[in-house]
């Protein structure tokens, strides 16, 4: 009698046999048919594994001539379950995912694990270990004088497939489950990640505007790469990414559609769909490859919804950064890793630290001080958009400086010098760029300008360059409406250019002693509020800012009209138009005051007697009869707050309620 053991290493070279009955057959002794036949690739690696060395040795040479003739074949190593066969599935998702099927992932035995590293600096102990024990699984730097660290390089047997369900990353909360979490899991990440796509044409559509559009501007996805072999969840994942980026845009608007739905959804709707979507799949840990994370965790950190929207963008900015530095990309490395796209990821993640650190009033995460490479050599190895965008954020690195904890020990203004635009596109070699990029970046580029001149008390003369930059925003944006947002590529530093913009018009308000200055910045303040408002439609912070603008602007109506209607009192030709119904109620007067399509932008209401009155009263501070329930301190907290990138931005702590507006929908 001979017995067979289960584990296919000890199954014998000359012939075959069955695995080992189930439980449930063995009690019944009946004939199991619920497990498979072993694999012939598993057998074939078991053979492998109990012969003697000389003969593997023999068997390699054949394999690797085997392949010189083209014959394909692959050499596995590791455990059987490497080598097993993964069940296809397809799924309907558009064209361009079709390409992502498992079928071609065999071959290469998922190209993104092989190429998965893992840095660890000299200082970590384990570096030591790991050259000492393992020298043939790490490569070293340039050099040893200017490596900081060791690079881990994970073996297929190590990080290749185990289970036929959904592979989860060791770091995944649900990394080896139980048997019913696994399927109920399994089950979810279809429905809930997989299927969350516009249907096929959408979709294309969708891709292609990001490939045309956005892409030059901020190139976060590899096309190279999405358009070769990447694993289908990985394909799937990138998709989601262009697709959130593409809906911020109004010309994406009739595409936002999904399965389940038989009208296009809301632009902010869509894009809540999809970033849950990204993110159950990121949570999961369902895409182990981490240049992919460190593409759709950077889409995903420009995505901006709710009130807690802020804190979990950076927090998503810092886990990319801590992947980026995981992999290493943030030093120099021998040429044997030099790949294009590595420069243009690292470019992008440092960007997007510095658009999270201004938009968000968060820290810079990556310094110069730990980056070993040359950064300039690597913006000018970018594309000419996107080169010109990275000397705007080279900029504005320079900028944040002058918000740092101890930079105004220097004085009370501190003021950068700013380049022009123009020589800034000279210099960036962008002179014959196509006009709506040239214009997108020049709104980021007023942003910037208004952002150099830092002051901690009222408006001075050194920030006449901000109400100007101001301008210019407001000009631009009013020229995008008029030509039917064909002038425009929406990105999340648009809704900011306009928001500041708008605590510019409210802070010359506010101080300002000139009753025609104080009248200039309301009618600029209730403009900018009306672009806001329809940049509401795709950026949830601009629906707030805009929200919260045109309460103030009704409130400060309401206390100009009591102000008016008391000073007039003794005025008998006053009483009488008082009594004919001369001057508008509050809302009528605030309803009066929105313009209603974009040949209105440019009006102004000058017809509006309790505003152009209400300036003209010299010696009473309107703000100091607002209403104490109204909250007008914690509005001048938001707009003081939104030029200074040391502080933080929470909208909903400074929401006003009731009939101020009405924000509750907004801020809810």
């Amino acid at each position: 009698m001979k017995f067979i053991s289960h584990n296919a290493e000890t199954i014998s070279h000359k012939r075959k046999h069955a695995r080992r009955a189930c439980e449930q057959c063995r009690r019944g002794k009946r004939r199991c048919t619920h497990t498979l036949s072993l694999d012939p690739h598993a057998i074939e690696v078991a053979e492998t594994a109990s012969r003697p060395r000389s003969a593997i040795r023999g068997q390699q040479e054949n394999l690797e001539y085997d392949s010189e003739q083209g014959h394909g074949l692959a050499i596995y190593s590791g455990t059987p379950e490497n080598a097993k066969s993964i069940p296809r599935s397809r799924h309907s998702i558009g064209e361009l995912l079709e390409a992502a099927q498992y079928s071609n992932q065999e071959g290469h035995h998922d190209s993104s694990l092989r190429a998965s590293r893992t840095f660890i600096g000299h200082l970590n102990p384990e570096t030591v270990f790991r050259s000492a024990t393992s020298p043939g699984t790490t490569t070293r730097g340039q050099s040893s004088q200017n490596s900081v660290g060791t690079w881990l390089v994970d073996s297929l047997g190590s990080t290749g497939r185990e289970s036929e369900n959904l592979t989860t990353m060791p770091n995944s909360i649900f990394y080896n489950p139980s048997p019913a979490t696994q399927k109920m899991l399994t089950s979810l990440f279809e429905t809930e990640f997989l299927a969350v796509l516009p249907p096929t044409p959408y979709l294309s559509q969708l891709l292609s505007f990001y490939v045309e559009e956005i892409h030059p501007i901020l190139p976060l996805i590899d096309i190279k790469s999405f358009q070769g072999d990447i694993d289908r969840n990985s394909k799937v994942l990138l998709s989601q990414a262009m697709c959130l980026l593409a809906s911020m845009n109004p010309q994406c608007k009739s595409l936002l559609y999904l399965p389940d739905e038989n009208e296009p959804l809301a632009p902010r709707i869509f894009g809540r769909r999809i970033f849950c979507a990204m993110r159950c799949a990121i949570d999961f840990g369902a895409v182990t490859n981490r240049m992919v994370l460190i593409q759709a965790l950077g889409s995903l950190s420009l995505f901006t919804e709710g009130p807690e929207g802020p804190e979990i963008a950076s927090q998503l900015c810092a886990k990319m950064i801590q992947l980026v530095q995981t992999l290493g990309l943030h030093i120099q490395r021998g040429s044997t890793y030099e790949e294009e796209y590595e420069v243009t990821c690292f470019c992008c993640a440092w960007a997007l630290d510095r658009l999270n650190a201004a938009i968000h009033g968060r820290s810079v995460l990556m310094h110069e001080r730990d980056i070993g490479i040359d950064v300039d050599k690597c913006f000018e190895s970018q594309k000419p958009a996107f080169r010109l965008f990275l000397s705007i954020i080279s900029q504005l690195d320079q900028v944040i400086d002058l918000y740092r904890p101890h930079a105004m020990s220097k004085g009370d203004a501190i003021e950068l010098n700013h380049p022009q635009f123009d020589d800034m596109v000279v210099s960036a070699q962008c002179t014959n760029l196509n006009a709506r990029l040239l214009s997108t970046i020049e709104v980021f580029y007023y942003a910037v300008a208004i952002l150099s001149c830092r002051s901690t008390h009222k408006p001075s003369n050194n920030h006449v360059r901000q109400i100007y930059a101001a301008s210019k925003i407001n000009s631009i944006l009013e020229q995008d409406i008029q030509n039917h947002n064909s002038l425009l590529i929406f990105l999340p530093f648009i809704p900011y250019a306009v928001s500041l913009s708008l605590s510019i018009s409210y802070n010359q308000m506010r101080h300002t002693k000139v009753a025609m200055y104080r009248s200039r910045a309301r009618e600029e303040l209730q403009s900018t509020c009306d672009l806001l408002e329809r940049l509401g439609t795709h950026f949830y912070v601009a629906s707030a800012m805009a929200s919260m603008g045109k309460a103030t602007v009704a409130e400060l109506d309401r206390v100009s009209e009591n102000v008016l209607r008391e000073k007039n009192s003794d005025d008998p030709s006053h009483d009488s138009q008082r009594r004919m119904g001369t001057h508008p109620r509050n809302d009528q007067l605030v309803a009066a005051s929105v313009p209603e399509g974009p040949d209105n932008l440019e009006t102004t209401n000058y017809d509006l007697p309790s505003t152009v009155n209400e300036f003209s009263i010299s010696d009473i501070d309107v703000f100091d009869m607002f209403d104490p329930n109204f909250g007008l301190e914690n509005v001048d907290a938001v707009f003081q707050n939104n030029l200074d990138l040391s502080m933080p931005m929470y909208l909903p702590f400074y929401a006003p309620r009731s009939q101020y507006g009405q924000m509750d929908e907004n801020f809810s």
